[in-house]
Protein backbone atom coordinates (compact mmCIF):
# COMPACT_ATOMS: atom_id res chain seq x y z
CA UNK A 1 0.00 0.00 0.00
CA UNK A 2 3.10 1.77 -0.04
CA UNK A 3 3.85 4.29 -3.18
CA UNK A 4 7.24 6.10 -3.36
CA UNK A 5 8.31 8.83 -6.49
CA UNK A 6 10.75 11.67 -6.78
CA UNK A 7 13.45 13.58 -8.65
CA UNK A 8 16.76 15.92 -8.41
CA UNK A 9 18.32 18.04 -10.02
CA UNK A 10 22.03 19.20 -9.42
CA UNK A 11 24.67 21.57 -11.18
CA UNK A 12 28.08 23.06 -10.91
CA UNK A 13 28.54 26.56 -10.67
CA UNK A 14 32.52 26.12 -10.38
CA UNK A 15 34.90 23.76 -9.20
CA UNK A 16 33.98 24.05 -5.48
CA UNK A 17 30.42 24.94 -5.81
CA UNK A 18 27.16 22.70 -6.48
CA UNK A 19 23.56 23.73 -5.94
CA UNK A 20 20.78 20.88 -6.22
CA UNK A 21 17.07 20.28 -5.74
CA UNK A 22 14.80 17.71 -4.89
CA UNK A 23 11.72 16.46 -4.79
CA UNK A 24 10.00 13.07 -2.93
CA UNK A 25 6.16 12.08 -2.03
CA UNK A 26 5.64 9.43 -0.40
CA UNK A 27 1.26 7.28 -0.30
CA UNK A 28 0.37 5.39 2.10
CA UNK A 29 -2.70 3.75 1.69
CA UNK A 30 -4.03 0.09 3.31
CA UNK A 31 -4.54 -1.60 6.37
CA UNK A 32 -1.92 -2.15 9.02
CA UNK A 33 -1.77 -5.61 10.27
CA UNK A 34 -3.36 -6.77 13.59
CA UNK A 35 -0.67 -8.88 15.94
CA UNK A 36 -2.34 -12.29 15.77
CA UNK A 37 -0.30 -14.68 17.72
CA UNK A 38 -1.61 -17.08 20.04
CA UNK A 39 -3.36 -20.10 19.94
CA UNK A 40 -7.46 -18.94 20.57
CA UNK A 41 -6.73 -15.94 17.51
CA UNK A 42 -5.37 -19.32 14.94
CA UNK A 43 -8.92 -20.82 15.78
CA UNK A 44 -11.13 -17.99 15.39
CA UNK A 45 -11.72 -16.54 11.92
CA UNK A 46 -10.43 -12.88 11.97
CA UNK A 47 -9.26 -10.56 9.70
CA UNK A 48 -5.82 -10.50 9.74
CA UNK A 49 -5.58 -6.95 8.83
CA UNK A 50 -7.53 -3.76 11.18
CA UNK A 51 -7.51 -0.15 10.96
CA UNK A 52 -6.71 1.99 7.77
CA UNK A 53 -3.77 4.20 6.76
CA UNK A 54 -4.40 6.71 4.38
CA UNK A 55 -1.32 9.83 4.69
CA UNK A 56 0.86 11.78 2.12
CA UNK A 57 4.35 13.01 2.96
CA UNK A 58 6.01 15.41 0.44
CA UNK A 59 9.49 16.48 0.83
CA UNK A 60 11.29 19.78 -1.15
CA UNK A 61 14.88 19.81 -0.62
CA UNK A 62 17.04 23.08 -1.94
CA UNK A 63 20.15 23.52 -0.84
CA UNK A 64 24.27 24.19 -1.96
CA UNK A 65 27.28 22.11 -1.66
CA UNK A 66 30.83 24.48 -0.72
CA UNK A 67 34.26 22.93 -0.67
CA UNK A 68 36.92 24.56 1.39
CA UNK A 69 40.45 23.21 1.14
CA UNK A 70 39.99 19.43 1.93
CA UNK A 71 36.43 20.20 3.88
CA UNK A 72 33.02 20.03 2.43
CA UNK A 73 30.29 22.30 4.23
CA UNK A 74 26.13 21.52 3.16
CA UNK A 75 23.20 23.80 3.71
CA UNK A 76 19.56 22.65 2.97
CA UNK A 77 15.80 23.70 3.48
CA UNK A 78 13.88 20.99 3.89
CA UNK A 79 10.07 21.79 3.75
CA UNK A 80 7.97 18.45 4.90
CA UNK A 81 3.82 18.71 4.47
CA UNK A 82 2.35 15.57 5.93
CA UNK A 83 -1.28 14.86 5.77
CA UNK A 84 -3.48 12.14 7.32
CA UNK A 85 -6.73 11.93 6.48
CA UNK A 86 -7.69 9.54 9.41
CA UNK A 87 -5.13 11.18 12.37
CA UNK A 88 -8.46 11.45 15.63
CA UNK A 89 -5.63 15.32 16.72
CA UNK A 90 -6.98 18.00 14.02
CA UNK A 91 -3.52 18.72 14.73
CA UNK A 92 -1.65 15.85 13.61
CA UNK A 93 -4.28 15.85 10.68
CA UNK A 94 -1.98 18.09 8.42
CA UNK A 95 0.92 19.52 8.89
CA UNK A 96 4.12 21.73 7.59
CA UNK A 97 7.54 22.18 8.71
CA UNK A 98 10.38 23.96 7.98
CA UNK A 99 13.96 22.83 9.03
CA UNK A 100 17.39 24.12 8.06
CA UNK A 101 20.04 21.30 7.64
CA UNK A 102 23.72 21.78 7.54
CA UNK A 103 26.45 19.11 7.31
CA UNK A 104 30.37 19.43 7.43
CA UNK A 105 32.96 16.60 7.36
CA UNK A 106 36.16 16.73 7.78
CA UNK A 107 39.13 14.72 7.09
CA UNK A 108 41.49 14.77 9.95
CA UNK A 109 43.62 11.97 8.67
CA UNK A 110 43.66 9.73 5.11
CA UNK A 111 41.92 7.71 7.63
CA UNK A 112 39.73 9.29 9.81
CA UNK A 113 36.81 11.66 8.96
CA UNK A 114 35.25 14.07 11.50
CA UNK A 115 31.52 14.51 10.62
CA UNK A 116 29.04 17.02 12.19
CA UNK A 117 25.30 17.79 11.38
CA UNK A 118 22.33 20.27 12.93
CA UNK A 119 19.20 20.24 12.18
CA UNK A 120 16.91 23.36 13.39
CA UNK A 121 13.11 23.43 12.76
CA UNK A 122 12.06 27.08 11.66
CA UNK A 123 8.29 26.72 11.76
CA UNK A 124 6.16 26.10 14.81
CA UNK A 125 4.84 23.59 13.46
CA UNK A 126 7.43 20.74 13.88
CA UNK A 127 7.78 17.56 11.67
CA UNK A 128 6.90 14.27 13.83
CA UNK A 129 9.42 12.29 12.97
CA UNK A 130 12.48 15.08 12.31
CA UNK A 131 13.18 16.72 15.49
CA UNK A 132 15.59 19.13 16.49
CA UNK A 133 18.77 17.11 16.53
CA UNK A 134 22.78 17.66 16.33
CA UNK A 135 24.97 15.13 15.93
CA UNK A 136 28.65 14.51 15.93
CA UNK A 137 30.32 11.64 15.10
CA UNK A 138 34.27 10.06 13.60
CA UNK A 139 34.89 7.51 11.06
CA UNK A 140 37.66 5.59 11.16
CA UNK A 141 39.37 3.45 8.32
CA UNK A 142 40.99 0.72 10.68
CA UNK A 143 42.14 -1.15 7.97
CA UNK A 144 41.66 -1.20 3.94
CA UNK A 145 37.48 -2.59 3.77
CA UNK A 146 36.79 -2.26 8.01
CA UNK A 147 35.33 0.99 8.68
CA UNK A 148 33.98 2.22 12.91
CA UNK A 149 31.78 5.00 13.33
CA UNK A 150 30.82 6.89 16.30
CA UNK A 151 27.93 8.94 16.95
CA UNK A 152 26.73 11.28 19.43
CA UNK A 153 23.28 12.41 19.21
CA UNK A 154 21.36 15.56 21.10
CA UNK A 155 17.39 16.11 20.31
CA UNK A 156 15.23 18.53 21.55
CA UNK A 157 11.43 18.49 20.46
CA UNK A 158 8.06 18.64 21.95
CA UNK A 159 7.44 15.11 21.25
CA UNK A 160 10.98 13.34 22.46
CA UNK A 161 12.01 16.22 25.14
CA UNK A 162 15.53 17.06 25.51
CA UNK A 163 18.07 13.99 25.48
CA UNK A 164 20.78 12.94 23.64
CA UNK A 165 22.19 8.74 22.84
CA UNK A 166 25.38 7.20 21.57
CA UNK A 167 25.21 4.80 18.92
CA UNK A 168 27.84 2.96 17.04
CA UNK A 169 28.16 1.02 13.64
CA UNK A 170 30.70 -1.18 12.49
CA UNK A 171 30.73 -2.01 8.90
CA UNK A 172 33.83 -4.26 7.38
CA UNK A 173 34.18 -6.24 4.06
CA UNK A 174 38.31 -7.97 3.57
CA UNK A 175 39.74 -10.33 1.28
CA UNK A 176 42.00 -12.52 3.76
CA UNK A 177 42.85 -14.48 0.25
CA UNK A 178 41.99 -14.43 -3.27
CA UNK A 179 39.21 -17.20 -2.07
CA UNK A 180 38.82 -16.34 1.46
CA UNK A 181 36.21 -13.32 1.84
CA UNK A 182 34.68 -12.12 5.52
CA UNK A 183 32.08 -9.65 5.87
CA UNK A 184 30.90 -7.85 9.31
CA UNK A 185 28.18 -5.25 10.53
CA UNK A 186 26.79 -3.97 13.31
CA UNK A 187 24.78 -1.33 14.72
CA UNK A 188 24.33 -0.63 18.48
CA UNK A 189 21.58 2.09 19.60
CA UNK A 190 19.54 2.55 22.25
CA UNK A 191 16.52 1.71 20.18
CA UNK A 192 18.06 -1.86 18.42
CA UNK A 193 21.59 -3.29 18.20
CA UNK A 194 21.38 -5.63 15.30
CA UNK A 195 24.51 -6.92 13.36
CA UNK A 196 26.30 -10.11 11.45
CA UNK A 197 29.18 -11.53 10.89
CA UNK A 198 29.87 -14.01 7.58
CA UNK A 199 32.92 -15.71 5.69
CA UNK A 200 33.19 -17.57 2.39
CA UNK A 201 35.82 -19.21 1.48
CA UNK A 202 36.64 -20.83 -1.93
CA UNK A 203 38.58 -24.20 -2.90
CA UNK A 204 39.52 -24.81 -6.49
CA UNK A 205 39.54 -29.13 -6.52
CA UNK A 206 40.60 -29.19 -10.43
CA UNK A 207 40.20 -26.95 -13.29
CA UNK A 208 37.30 -25.96 -13.87
CA UNK A 209 35.63 -27.67 -10.18
CA UNK A 210 35.39 -24.79 -7.43
CA UNK A 211 33.89 -26.02 -3.79
CA UNK A 212 32.30 -22.85 -2.21
CA UNK A 213 31.28 -22.77 2.08
CA UNK A 214 29.74 -19.64 3.99
CA UNK A 215 28.99 -18.84 7.31
CA UNK A 216 26.61 -15.88 8.63
CA UNK A 217 25.52 -15.36 11.80
CA UNK A 218 22.79 -12.56 12.62
CA UNK A 219 23.47 -10.80 15.97
CA UNK A 220 20.31 -9.63 17.62
CA UNK A 221 16.91 -7.96 15.48
CA UNK A 222 13.46 -9.12 16.82
CA UNK A 223 9.88 -9.31 16.27
CA UNK A 224 9.12 -6.34 18.03
CA UNK A 225 10.43 -3.56 15.81
CA UNK A 226 8.66 -0.59 14.87
CA UNK A 227 9.18 0.27 11.26
CA UNK A 228 7.28 3.26 8.66
CA UNK A 229 5.30 0.25 8.13
CA UNK A 230 3.80 -0.97 11.24
CA UNK A 231 5.02 -3.02 14.16
CA UNK A 232 6.83 -6.00 13.19
CA UNK A 233 6.17 -9.24 15.67
CA UNK A 234 6.49 -13.27 15.87
CA UNK A 235 3.19 -14.37 13.57
CA UNK A 236 2.68 -18.30 12.39
CA UNK A 237 1.63 -16.83 9.02
CA UNK A 238 0.96 -13.64 7.05
CA UNK A 239 -1.24 -13.07 4.28
CA UNK A 240 -1.20 -9.66 1.63
CA UNK A 241 -0.06 -6.57 3.18
CA UNK A 242 1.26 -8.24 6.21
CA UNK A 243 4.26 -9.05 4.90
CA UNK A 244 5.31 -5.90 5.93
CA UNK A 245 5.23 -7.13 9.61
CA UNK A 246 7.65 -9.78 9.37
CA UNK A 247 10.74 -9.29 11.63
CA UNK A 248 14.46 -10.33 11.44
CA UNK A 249 15.06 -12.63 13.61
CA UNK A 250 18.85 -13.73 14.96
CA UNK A 251 19.98 -17.06 13.68
CA UNK A 252 22.97 -18.60 11.66
CA UNK A 253 22.90 -20.01 7.97
CA UNK A 254 25.87 -22.56 6.60
CA UNK A 255 25.83 -22.97 3.11
CA UNK A 256 27.82 -25.63 1.08
CA UNK A 257 28.25 -25.72 -3.27
CA UNK A 258 30.00 -26.91 -5.98
CA UNK A 259 29.88 -25.70 -9.42
CA UNK A 260 31.65 -27.57 -12.43
CA UNK A 261 31.84 -24.86 -15.76
CA UNK A 262 35.16 -26.29 -17.27
CA UNK A 263 33.07 -28.16 -20.37
CA UNK A 264 31.60 -25.52 -22.36
CA UNK A 265 28.81 -28.47 -23.12
CA UNK A 266 28.71 -28.94 -19.29
CA UNK A 267 27.64 -27.29 -16.86
CA UNK A 268 26.37 -28.52 -13.36
CA UNK A 269 25.97 -27.10 -9.45
CA UNK A 270 24.68 -28.28 -6.36
CA UNK A 271 24.22 -26.66 -2.94
CA UNK A 272 22.63 -27.26 0.52
CA UNK A 273 21.83 -24.21 3.09
CA UNK A 274 20.97 -24.92 6.47
CA UNK A 275 19.12 -21.99 8.84
CA UNK A 276 18.74 -22.44 12.35
CA UNK A 277 17.37 -19.30 14.89
CA UNK A 278 15.94 -19.45 18.39
CA UNK A 279 12.41 -19.65 16.45
CA UNK A 280 12.37 -21.99 13.84
CA UNK A 281 15.14 -23.52 11.11
CA UNK A 282 14.86 -24.70 7.75
CA UNK A 283 17.00 -26.66 5.41
CA UNK A 284 17.47 -25.94 1.34
CA UNK A 285 18.70 -27.73 -1.27
CA UNK A 286 19.15 -26.59 -5.33
CA UNK A 287 21.11 -28.63 -7.91
CA UNK A 288 20.86 -27.97 -11.72
CA UNK A 289 22.91 -29.57 -15.12
CA UNK A 290 23.14 -27.91 -18.17
CA UNK A 291 24.71 -30.05 -21.08
CA UNK A 292 24.03 -30.20 -25.13
CA UNK A 293 23.53 -33.98 -26.15
CA UNK A 294 24.42 -33.52 -29.72
CA UNK A 295 25.38 -29.53 -31.33
CA UNK A 296 21.56 -29.28 -32.13
CA UNK A 297 20.08 -30.80 -28.76
CA UNK A 298 20.56 -29.88 -25.49
CA UNK A 299 19.14 -30.21 -22.04
CA UNK A 300 18.37 -28.47 -18.59
CA UNK A 301 17.58 -30.01 -15.21
CA UNK A 302 16.65 -28.28 -12.22
CA UNK A 303 15.69 -29.18 -8.03
CA UNK A 304 15.19 -26.97 -5.55
CA UNK A 305 13.58 -28.36 -2.27
CA UNK A 306 13.32 -26.11 1.09
CA UNK A 307 11.46 -27.56 4.30
CA UNK A 308 9.30 -24.93 6.03
CA UNK A 309 10.10 -22.52 8.47
CA UNK A 310 7.79 -20.60 10.93
CA UNK A 311 8.10 -17.79 13.47
CA UNK A 312 5.57 -19.01 16.15
CA UNK A 313 4.60 -22.68 14.59
CA UNK A 314 6.58 -25.63 15.70
CA UNK A 315 6.44 -29.46 14.92
CA UNK A 316 3.26 -28.85 13.02
CA UNK A 317 4.08 -31.97 10.46
CA UNK A 318 4.15 -29.23 7.52
CA UNK A 319 6.05 -30.80 4.79
CA UNK A 320 8.72 -29.73 2.07
CA UNK A 321 8.09 -27.55 -0.76
CA UNK A 322 9.85 -29.41 -4.38
CA UNK A 323 10.08 -28.12 -7.29
CA UNK A 324 12.13 -30.38 -10.48
CA UNK A 325 12.17 -29.32 -13.43
CA UNK A 326 13.64 -30.97 -17.01
CA UNK A 327 14.02 -29.74 -20.58
CA UNK A 328 14.99 -30.22 -23.64
CA UNK A 329 15.49 -28.17 -26.26
CA UNK A 330 16.37 -28.65 -30.10
CA UNK A 331 17.93 -26.06 -32.56
CA UNK A 332 20.08 -26.78 -35.80
CA UNK A 333 23.57 -24.56 -35.50
CA UNK A 334 23.59 -25.13 -39.32
CA UNK A 335 19.77 -23.98 -40.15
CA UNK A 336 17.42 -22.62 -37.99
CA UNK A 337 14.12 -23.65 -40.21
CA UNK A 338 12.48 -25.82 -36.91
CA UNK A 339 13.32 -25.00 -33.36
CA UNK A 340 11.65 -27.39 -30.69
CA UNK A 341 10.96 -27.07 -26.85
CA UNK A 342 10.03 -30.23 -24.62
CA UNK A 343 9.96 -29.50 -20.70
CA UNK A 344 8.34 -31.50 -17.58
CA UNK A 345 7.25 -29.88 -14.20
CA UNK A 346 6.47 -31.01 -10.96
CA UNK A 347 5.45 -28.93 -8.04
CA UNK A 348 4.55 -29.77 -4.58
CA UNK A 349 3.27 -27.42 -2.54
CA UNK A 350 2.35 -28.27 1.41
CA UNK A 351 0.52 -25.95 3.59
CA UNK A 352 -1.43 -25.85 6.77
CA UNK A 353 -4.87 -24.37 8.06
CA UNK A 354 -5.11 -22.65 11.47
CA UNK A 355 -8.06 -25.25 12.41
CA UNK A 356 -5.63 -28.10 11.10
CA UNK A 357 -2.71 -27.13 13.57
CA UNK A 358 -4.27 -29.35 16.41
CA UNK A 359 -4.87 -32.20 14.68
CA UNK A 360 -1.83 -32.68 12.43
CA UNK A 361 -2.97 -32.32 9.40
CA UNK A 362 -2.48 -30.46 6.25
CA UNK A 363 -3.23 -29.45 2.99
CA UNK A 364 -1.23 -28.81 -0.21
CA UNK A 365 -0.98 -29.78 -3.52
CA UNK A 366 0.95 -31.51 -6.21
CA UNK A 367 1.12 -30.25 -10.01
CA UNK A 368 2.28 -32.40 -13.23
CA UNK A 369 3.05 -30.82 -16.32
CA UNK A 370 3.56 -32.01 -19.69
CA UNK A 371 4.58 -28.81 -22.65
CA UNK A 372 5.52 -29.06 -26.24
CA UNK A 373 6.35 -26.53 -28.67
CA UNK A 374 7.62 -26.06 -31.81
CA UNK A 375 8.16 -23.27 -34.38
CA UNK A 376 8.77 -24.34 -38.02
CA UNK A 377 9.89 -21.91 -40.85
CA UNK A 378 10.35 -23.30 -44.16
CA UNK A 379 11.29 -20.04 -45.71
CA UNK A 380 11.09 -16.32 -44.49
CA UNK A 381 7.50 -15.95 -45.91
CA UNK A 382 5.86 -18.85 -43.07
CA UNK A 383 6.17 -19.29 -40.11
CA UNK A 384 4.19 -22.10 -37.91
CA UNK A 385 3.90 -22.50 -34.20
CA UNK A 386 2.70 -24.75 -32.40
CA UNK A 387 1.75 -25.14 -28.42
CA UNK A 388 0.61 -27.92 -26.30
CA UNK A 389 0.43 -28.49 -22.37
CA UNK A 390 -0.78 -31.03 -20.19
CA UNK A 391 -1.16 -30.09 -16.31
CA UNK A 392 -2.35 -33.19 -13.93
CA UNK A 393 -3.22 -31.11 -10.41
CA UNK A 394 -4.36 -33.23 -7.11
CA UNK A 395 -5.10 -30.74 -3.96
CA UNK A 396 -5.56 -32.62 -0.57
CA UNK A 397 -7.29 -31.47 2.72
CA UNK A 398 -6.21 -34.41 4.58
CA UNK A 399 -4.71 -37.52 4.30
CA UNK A 400 -8.45 -38.68 3.37
CA UNK A 401 -9.73 -36.10 1.24
CA UNK A 402 -8.70 -35.50 -2.25
CA UNK A 403 -9.68 -34.07 -5.32
CA UNK A 404 -7.89 -33.88 -8.78
CA UNK A 405 -8.04 -33.30 -12.86
CA UNK A 406 -6.25 -32.87 -15.96
CA UNK A 407 -6.04 -29.65 -17.83
CA UNK A 408 -4.98 -29.68 -21.88
CA UNK A 409 -4.30 -26.11 -23.43
CA UNK A 410 -3.27 -26.15 -26.73
CA UNK A 411 -2.20 -23.06 -29.80
CA UNK A 412 -1.94 -23.10 -33.11
CA UNK A 413 -0.36 -20.46 -35.17
CA UNK A 414 0.46 -19.59 -38.47
CA UNK A 415 2.00 -15.86 -40.28
CA UNK A 416 2.16 -15.14 -43.79
CA UNK A 417 4.37 -12.60 -44.71
CA UNK A 418 2.98 -10.51 -47.96
CA UNK A 419 6.35 -8.19 -47.80
CA UNK A 420 8.70 -7.10 -45.75
CA UNK A 421 5.97 -4.67 -43.96
CA UNK A 422 2.81 -6.41 -44.39
CA UNK A 423 1.76 -9.91 -42.49
CA UNK A 424 -1.36 -12.30 -41.88
CA UNK A 425 -1.24 -14.15 -38.65
CA UNK A 426 -3.71 -16.73 -37.77
CA UNK A 427 -4.42 -17.97 -34.31
CA UNK A 428 -6.59 -20.82 -32.78
CA UNK A 429 -6.95 -22.03 -29.07
CA UNK A 430 -8.16 -24.73 -26.95
CA UNK A 431 -8.83 -25.52 -23.28
CA UNK A 432 -10.38 -28.56 -22.03
CA UNK A 433 -10.59 -29.94 -18.25
CA UNK A 434 -11.16 -33.40 -18.69
CA UNK A 435 -13.28 -34.45 -15.67
CA UNK A 436 -15.58 -31.46 -15.50
CA UNK A 437 -16.33 -31.26 -19.22
CA UNK A 438 -15.22 -27.72 -19.15
CA UNK A 439 -13.88 -26.08 -22.41
CA UNK A 440 -12.77 -22.83 -24.18
CA UNK A 441 -12.32 -22.12 -27.84
CA UNK A 442 -10.74 -19.33 -29.38
CA UNK A 443 -9.44 -17.91 -32.64
CA UNK A 444 -8.21 -14.52 -34.56
CA UNK A 445 -7.22 -13.31 -37.64
CA UNK A 446 -5.19 -10.13 -37.99
CA UNK A 447 -2.88 -7.90 -40.32
CA UNK A 448 0.18 -6.00 -39.14
CA UNK A 449 2.40 -3.54 -40.51
CA UNK A 450 6.17 -2.74 -39.40
CA UNK A 451 6.85 0.63 -39.28
CA UNK A 452 10.11 -0.07 -38.68
CA UNK A 453 11.77 -3.73 -38.11
CA UNK A 454 10.97 -3.14 -34.11
CA UNK A 455 7.60 -1.54 -34.40
CA UNK A 456 4.86 -3.41 -35.47
CA UNK A 457 0.97 -2.67 -35.60
CA UNK A 458 -2.03 -4.90 -36.36
CA UNK A 459 -5.74 -5.18 -36.34
CA UNK A 460 -8.07 -8.22 -35.74
CA UNK A 461 -10.64 -9.75 -35.11
CA UNK A 462 -11.07 -12.64 -32.53
CA UNK A 463 -13.63 -14.96 -31.40
CA UNK A 464 -14.35 -17.19 -28.48
CA UNK A 465 -16.80 -19.97 -26.56
CA UNK A 466 -16.63 -21.06 -23.40
CA UNK A 467 -18.73 -24.47 -22.31
CA UNK A 468 -19.44 -26.30 -18.84
CA UNK A 469 -22.61 -28.01 -17.26
CA UNK A 470 -24.07 -24.81 -16.21
CA UNK A 471 -24.41 -23.65 -20.07
CA UNK A 472 -22.29 -22.11 -23.03
CA UNK A 473 -21.13 -18.58 -23.44
CA UNK A 474 -19.33 -16.78 -26.56
CA UNK A 475 -18.11 -13.48 -27.86
CA UNK A 476 -16.43 -11.80 -30.61
CA UNK A 477 -15.27 -8.23 -31.74
CA UNK A 478 -12.34 -6.46 -33.61
CA UNK A 479 -9.23 -5.45 -31.74
CA UNK A 480 -5.95 -2.91 -32.12
CA UNK A 481 -2.42 -4.12 -31.12
CA UNK A 482 1.04 -2.51 -30.83
CA UNK A 483 4.24 -4.96 -30.70
CA UNK A 484 7.73 -3.04 -29.84
CA UNK A 485 10.82 -4.61 -28.78
CA UNK A 486 11.77 -2.13 -25.77
CA UNK A 487 15.52 -3.18 -26.34
CA UNK A 488 15.58 -1.39 -29.92
CA UNK A 489 13.49 1.32 -28.65
CA UNK A 490 15.41 2.51 -25.74
CA UNK A 491 19.22 1.89 -27.16
CA UNK A 492 20.06 -1.61 -25.90
CA UNK A 493 17.96 -1.53 -22.88
CA UNK A 494 17.17 -4.83 -21.23
CA UNK A 495 20.60 -5.87 -22.69
CA UNK A 496 23.35 -8.17 -21.43
CA UNK A 497 26.98 -7.99 -23.00
CA UNK A 498 27.60 -11.73 -25.08
CA UNK A 499 29.27 -14.21 -23.51
CA UNK A 500 32.77 -14.45 -24.51
CA UNK A 501 33.99 -17.97 -26.22
CA UNK A 502 33.89 -20.55 -23.23
CA UNK A 503 37.64 -22.33 -23.21
CA UNK A 504 38.11 -26.24 -23.97
CA UNK A 505 37.23 -28.81 -21.20
CA UNK A 506 40.77 -29.01 -19.82
CA UNK A 507 42.45 -32.34 -20.57
CA UNK A 508 45.78 -34.33 -18.43
CA UNK A 509 48.51 -34.86 -21.12
CA UNK A 510 50.87 -38.53 -19.79
CA UNK A 511 54.51 -37.18 -20.79
CA UNK A 512 57.20 -40.15 -21.02
CA UNK A 513 59.76 -39.54 -18.27
CA UNK A 514 62.43 -40.31 -21.05
CA UNK A 515 61.04 -37.44 -23.61
CA UNK A 516 61.50 -33.81 -22.84
CA UNK A 517 58.51 -31.81 -21.52
CA UNK A 518 57.03 -30.25 -23.74
CA UNK A 519 55.18 -27.01 -23.18
CA UNK A 520 51.14 -26.91 -22.57
CA UNK A 521 49.21 -26.98 -25.89
CA UNK A 522 47.30 -24.24 -24.13
CA UNK A 523 47.31 -22.77 -20.36
CA UNK A 524 44.06 -23.18 -19.14
CA UNK A 525 43.38 -19.88 -18.00
CA UNK A 526 44.08 -18.61 -21.93
CA UNK A 527 41.15 -17.76 -24.25
CA UNK A 528 40.62 -20.25 -27.00
CA UNK A 529 42.30 -20.05 -30.10
CA UNK A 530 41.00 -17.58 -32.98
CA UNK A 531 40.89 -20.71 -34.90
CA UNK A 532 38.84 -22.97 -32.95
CA UNK A 533 35.38 -22.58 -33.80
CA UNK A 534 32.92 -21.22 -31.38
CA UNK A 535 30.12 -23.58 -30.35
CA UNK A 536 26.65 -22.79 -31.09
CA UNK A 537 24.92 -21.24 -27.47
CA UNK A 538 22.22 -24.07 -26.81
CA UNK A 539 18.70 -22.91 -26.43
CA UNK A 540 17.57 -23.37 -22.61
CA UNK A 541 13.76 -24.88 -22.31
CA UNK A 542 13.03 -21.62 -20.52
CA UNK A 543 13.56 -19.93 -23.76
CA UNK A 544 11.42 -19.32 -26.77
CA UNK A 545 13.00 -19.63 -30.42
CA UNK A 546 12.39 -16.66 -32.71
CA UNK A 547 13.29 -16.16 -36.30
CA UNK A 548 15.13 -12.69 -37.31
CA UNK A 549 13.18 -10.75 -39.97
CA UNK A 550 15.18 -10.54 -43.02
CA UNK A 551 15.61 -6.60 -44.12
CA UNK A 552 14.71 -5.06 -47.20
CA UNK A 553 17.02 -4.41 -50.05
CA UNK A 554 16.46 -0.37 -50.38
CA UNK A 555 17.56 1.07 -54.01
CA UNK A 556 20.11 3.97 -54.20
Amino acid sequence: GQTRYGGDLSTKLGDRTTIRAQFDREENRGRPPLVNNNIVDLLTPRDPLTGLVDNDLRTVTLGVQQRIGITTLDLDYVNRSRQDRLALDPKQADVASDQIRSRFNWPLTPTVTLRAQNEINLSNQQDLVYPNRSALGIDWAVYPGIKLGINQNFISSAQYGDTSYTSLDFDSSYNLTSSTKVTGRYSLSPFQSIGSVGMQQGFVLSPGLKLDLNYDRIIGGGTTVTTGAGQQFAQPYSLGQTASSLGTTGGDSYGIGINYTDNPNFQANARYEYRNSNLTSSTNLSAGVTGKLSPALSALFRFQQSTAANQVIRDAGLGATSNIKLGLAFRNPASDEFNGLLSYQYRQNPSLLPTSILTNSGTGSEDHTLALEGIYAPDWRWEFAGKYALRNSTSYLDQSLTAGDTIGISQLRATYRLGYDWDLTGDARWLNQFSSGRNETGASLEAGYYLTPDLRLSAGYSLGAAADPNGSRNASGAYLGLTVKINELFGGFGRQQSAPAQQQESQVKNISPQAPTPPLERPISSPAPVSTPTPAQPLTPIQQPTLTQPQESKAP
